[in-house]
């Protein structure tokens, strides 16, 4: 008996498993077995760990000009009087037959007048550049087709039987592929030796300003309107490598500091630094890209610590890097997360730089920790707020307001599966992973493309409700005729 008996149990599990896959796609109920789907909130948007706090040794070196001039590090001059701070220390200077006069703890030092072109000058407007044109290593990008096979996804459901006939059905995503193919561009990347605009920065006077115990700068001397005056840059940087390590990739990464208002002291917010791993105008090296963060972009640190959750600073030689979440990786709790009001067709919802579903009704779990949020309407300015999901703040609900009016920019024909786009609007810079619509704030902007170590720059002027449109294909395909006719 028992033999003949399993049979029918399977059989009746089958039928009755039939007739809900026939009855469950009309069914109003259908979302609690698609809540099954409902992503969790997650504080870092990558597949791999987060990024954790470590300490690193950090090195001084004198001159960031010499040794990463590409980069343009945009260390400004800072105008200074007779007697100025630098460093935390202060100092009287005039100027005398010789050169110049610095006193500095009750001692004169005496230096001499020198003079070299093309040092590099930033915030200087009596300092004129002329054009000229210079052969450097540049990536050359041509386009292909490629027939590949069409993937294709759908939602089934996966039926189980325990050990004693109890039947489970969940719902999950399947990939697969017919005989159904298509050509899809696919871009190149070689390298070519093209003629490209740059600045010579005519012959000046400089004083190179070397003192014991003291951070070497420079003084530059300018007459403005008739009257002499001085300016000081600090071209020393901080140096710091990762090695194949996993805080920003399995790469070495170079951590450059700059001390960008030229006072003497690093790691202020409004100092900048930069990630590199590759030198784009060296044809020995190649490239690689950093996940989550540009390469060989100048970051501040506010935007870092305000975007990322990124924070250091120093003690020794030695360089702390804090990462302002990493007080919740070892919390399993989950709050919740509701947003009203956002029931535009066209919103998209992006989390710590990962976009979610913005067609969520109802309270979604969200890991305890620091967030930035951020609604894009095409047509729109974006909605950005910052919030914590902790112990005392465990639920967090944001009632969705439509921002004022902007423009419209549209990326159009860029065939690349992983590009990002950089709006930067009154020096604030906004980050668009693979979006290719996006809300423009009205006035003058400028718009990066970065596709795999290809940067394409556009700068344009938009006004409130104004559409504008990039054709990047056509736009790497005048590059490259403009080049080869050189």
């Amino acid at each position: 008996m028992r033999q003949t008996c399993f049979p029918s149990i399977y059989l009746i599990h089958i039928v009755i498993l039939a007739s809900l896959i026939l009855i469950l796609p009309s069914c109003k109920t259908m979302s609690p077995v698609f809540s099954l789907l409902s992503p969790t909130i997650t504080r870092w948007p990558g597949r791999s760990d987060e990024k954790i706090s470590r300490i690193l040794d950090i090195a001084r070196k004198e001159d960031i000009f010499k040794d990463f001039l590409w980069t343009t590090p945009p260390i400004q001059a800072r105008s200074i009087d007779n007697r100025f701070e630098f460093s935390g220390r202060t100092f009287q200077l005039k100027e005398i037959p010789s050169g110049l006069s610095i006193c500095y703890q009750g001692k004169e030092y005496q230096f001499k007048r020198q003079t070299s072109k093309n040092l590099y000058y930033s915030g200087l407007s009596d300092l004129k550049k002329t054009t000229r044109m210079e052969r450097r290593w540049v990536p050359k990008t041509r386009m292909s087709l490629e027939r590949v096979a069409v993937t294709k996804s759908r939602i089934v459901h996966r039926t189980s039987f325990d050990s004693h006939g109890r039947m489970q059905t969940r719902p999950q995503h399947e990939f697969y592929t017919d005989w159904e193919t298509r050509h899809v561009p696919k871009t190149h990347y070689e390298w070519e030796n093209r003629i490209m605009p740059c600045y010579e920065i005519p012959e000046c006077s400089y004083y190179d300003i070397k003192l014991d115990g003291v951070p070497r700068f420079i003084i530059y001397p300018s007459s403005n309107e008739g009257k002499n005056r001085f300016y000081i840059q600090n071209p020393a940087y901080l140096i710091s490598t990762e090695k194949n390590k996993t805080l920003f990739g399995s790469k070495d990464i170079n951590l450059i500091f700059i001390d960008t208002n030229s006072n003497g002291i690093f790691m202020e917010k409004d100092d900048k630094m930069l990630f590199n791993v590759w030198n784009p105008y060296d044809p020995k090296s190649t490239y690689r890209s950093i996940r989550h963060l540009m390469d060989n972009e100048w970051y501040s640190l506010s935007y870092l610590f305000d975007n990322q959750f990124l924070s250091f600073s120093l003690k020794g030689h030695q360089l702390s890097i804090n990462y302002e979440n990493e007080k919740y990786l070892t919390s399993t709790k989950l709050g919740k997360l509701v947003i009203h009001n956002m029931e535009h067709p066209h919103a998209k919802l992006f989390i710590n730089g990962k976009e979610y579903s913005a067609s969520f009704k109802k309270a979604i779990k969200i890991q305890y920790g620091l967030y930035k949020l951020r609604i894009c309407i095409p047509g729109y300015a974006d909605y950005e707020e910052s919030f914590v999901i902790n112990e005392t703040n465990p639920e967090q609900t944001i009632s969705y307001v439509l921002p004022e009016k902007a423009g419209i920019l549209e990326i159009k024909n860029i065939f690349i599966n992983n590009w990002f786009l950089v709006i930067t609007h009154e020096n604030i810079p906004r980050i668009y992973y693979n979006l290719p619509v996006v809300s423009v704030p009205e006035g003058e902007c400028t718009a990066q493309i970065y596709v795999n170590g290809f940067v394409f720059n556009k700068s344009f002027n938009i006004s409130t409700g104004q559409k504008i449109t990039i054709d990047f294909e056509k736009e790497i395909q005048t590059l490259l005729t403009s080049s080869s006719s050189r």
